[in-house]
């Protein structure tokens, strides 16, 4: 049976870089496709498509029954979604999906165990990643735009991740390879 790690947590939690980094042991990541705009180029952890796209989806939803949503959220007038053929026959597969996601994947996928890890972060710590990571683009007016995005996902995270349903919790305060040691070991049990 294939088996679905969430990796759960707020904006700057760094569920995108490990889901990257177990992608590198071997895992199978599965990538939400989105409607929404790159923040930066050569942005990881989605495939962009237009709204077009969106819709040539919908109608091949519906004519070919192997190819269906698991799991589809709104933020911000843009789309997240994942298909099935994105994990089945795939034995272990990492996800980096919102809380909102994880109650549509447990819905509609019974093929596969799913596991849900909640990356627990101070929003502190949340807030000086992206600002990091918002600093580090090239010219100023993308530093501009990412630094006002930061302040709306942190604000959006508040309300979307009040409660969160998860099977582990773990600190992801901690440095990205004590995190990822964390959650290999919970992969592993």
């Amino acid at each position: 049976m294939d088996k679905i790690i969430c990796l759960v947590g707020e904006s700057g939690s760094g569920k995108s870089t490990l889901a990257e980094l177990l992608e590198k042991q071997g895992y199978n990541n599965i990538q939400s496709y989105t409607t929404r705009e790159p923040r930066y180029q050569g942005e990881k952890g989605h495939i962009f498509v237009d709204k077009i796209v969106l819709n040539k989806h919908v109608v091949l939803e519906t004519e070919q029954k192997e190819f269906f949503r698991i799991a589809q959220t709104e933020f911000d007038g843009n789309y997240y979604w994942a298909v099935n053929t994105q994990y089945q026959n795939k034995g272990l597969s990492v996800y980096a999906i919102d809380p909102f996601g994880v109650k549509e994947l447990k819905n509609y996928v019974k093929d596969a165990e799913i596991v849900v890890i909640y990356l627990k972060t101070d929003r502190e710590e949340r807030y000086t990643r992206m600002w990091e990571r918002a600093c580090a683009l090239n010219t100023y007016e993308e530093r501009h735009v990412a630094r006002r995005e930061v302040h709306k996902r942190i604000y959006h995270d508040r309300d979307v991740f009040r409660i969160v349903t998860c099977d582990y919790v773990v600190d992801a305060n901690n440095c990205i390879g004590q995190v990822l040691e964390d959650i290999t070991k919970i992969i592993e049990k």
